[in-house]
């Protein structure tokens, strides 16, 4: 009786402690659930040859998945979050509508006078990308197109959003985000600025070269939007640590910082992208899942994350990644994506293949070896050329060769971006590999023209003279 007795005052004693205040147990499914991530984040980051991962998941009270992968060292280390910024400027734009500063439905010349295309272009347009404006466009060149009333995702909606912020607040960009998000919510890993990160400690960045992560810094936007990239719409810096502080603010129905009814606009005001997905003011919509999922995705030169809440489960996380590989591992990546998605929703998630990675990139140096073959192999066969110009053979097809090989290829290589509808600043931002390589082959190709043109030339004189000298 006494062994018994000291049993159960032991079990309600524990009881008593574990719920005490300050004190969170896990449901026996969550740890499950969570224990079983880490082991799949740990094999998926593997298989995806990425330098390092952090990935930052909680509910409204607790912490349920805190962990880096690889070279990342610590959830307070800050990096860009890309695209995620777009929701920071958001909430500000609805900030500002709930003081009765902006309309949504009126033009935007109203807050921004002279801005091109002022009158034809809404407040409510840029938020949710109706605007007409195209992707690649640049904040100095925009225009509205016929497909305006369609969702096009494009960075210079963002850019103009927070032009609007700087001229009805009276603050800058930057000043406004501080003293109104990162100060209030206590985000102290958060900044508008590359060197301010770097001081407080900022994790490193990696490219992809055919198929080798090379670690790299980019240029980072000045506070003066310039060109199609923005700290508004893309360059915000922060850290896991201070992303799940942000998502919280979601989760709390905007706190003293938005009212709720700003909160469910900027989820719920939304235009199609697809049958399953939507936008609405800085956030993606998923409505095919057992629940719906407010996501971003944010991707710059050197970094990727992921941002996402579950309203229905009270759930929100962050992943952040410190690479960028374009053509090869970036799909794998959002596959990632899709698998932590999968585990929170009770579902299991899609492994990558164990040599995908491998593969991609095998393809990816194949079609690269062509470009490379189309670029250099006239040069090092250009002996070859020389010994058939002094036997004076096949001159017309030599003349069409030339033109083919030294003018049409080189010219159609540096020409491909544009014909897939990419800007070439786009590739040397985001695929640096194929840049030098489209680059390099091309000049390669004219230089080599121009050395026959050049041997020609003076092959001609020298038989112009020698003639000349024979009939003297």
């Amino acid at each position: 009786m006494k062994r018994w007795f000291m049993s159960v005052l032991a079990i309600f004693l524990i009881c008593i402690l574990l719920s005490g205040p300050g004190i969170k147990v896990y449901a026996a499914g969550d740890e499950s659930i969570f224990h079983a991530m880490d082991a799949y984040l740990q094999e998926e980051a593997r298989k995806a040859h990425l330098p390092g991962m952090v990935v930052y998941i909680v509910d409204k009270e607790k912490t349920l998945l805190s962990k880096t992968y690889g070279n990342y060292g610590s959830i307070d280390e800050c990096f860009i979050i890309g695209s995620n910024s777009k929701s920071f400027t958001a909430a500000a734009i609805m900030q500002l509508v709930e003081q009765g500063k902006v309309d949504l439905d009126k033009t935007i010349n109203t807050y921004i006078p002279g801005a091109r295309e002022g009158d034809r272009i809404t407040v409510r347009q840029l938020l949710n990308h109706t605007s007409g404006i195209s992707t690649y466009d640049t904040f100095e060149n925009y225009k509205v197109s016929e497909r305006q009333g369609e969702s096009v995702y494009a960075n210079v909606n963002y850019a103009l959003l927070g032009r609007i912020i700087e001229e009805v607040s009276g603050d800058t960009y930057s000043e406004y985000m501080r003293k109104h998000f990162f100060e209030p919510l206590g985000m102290i890993h958060t900044f508008t600025s590359l060197d301010a990160a770097k001081d407080h400690g900022m994790v490193d960045g990696y490219r992809n070269y055919f198929g080798f992560m090379v670690k790299e810094e980019v240029a980072y936007p000045d506070q003066k939007i310039n060109g199609w990239l923005s700290i508004p719409a893309g360059y915000i810096l922060s850290s896991a640590s201070d992303m799940v502080k942000y998502l919280r603010f979601y989760m709390d129905g905007g706190r003293d910082i938005l009212k709720p009814e700003s909160i469910q606009a900027m989820f719920n005001e939304k235009v199609n992208l697809m049958p399953e997905m939507s936008y609405g003011f800085g956030w993606c919509i998923l409505e095919n899942l057992s629940e719906p999922v407010y996501y971003h995705n944010g991707l710059v030169e050197n970094y990727i994350s992921y941002m996402f809440i579950l309203p229905q489960s009270q759930k929100a996380g962050v992943i952040l990644i410190n690479c960028n590989d374009y053509l090869g591992a970036n799909g794998l990546i959002d596959g990632i994506f899709k698998g932590v998605l999968a585990l929170l929703l009770g579902d299991e998630p899609q492994p990558l293949q164990a040599d995908s990675y491998k593969t991609s990139h095998l393809v990816l140096n194949a079609i690269y070896l062509v470009i490379v073959l189309a670029g250099v192999l006239p040069l090092i066969f250009i002996g070859r050329w020389k010994k058939r110009l002094l036997k004076g053979r096949r001159r017309v097809w030599g003349l069409v060769g030339f033109i083919i090989l030294h003018i049409l290829i080189p010219t159609l290589l540096l020409l491909v971006p544009t014909l897939v509808g990419v800007p070439m600043a786009v590739v040397k931002g985001f695929v640096p590999d194929l840049y030098l390589l489209l680059i390099g082959c091309s000049a390669v190709a004219y230089l080599s023209g121009m050395i026959k043109i050049v041997y020609s030339v003076i092959h001609k004189k020298g038989i112009m003279n020698a003639r000349s000298r024979y009939s003297q």
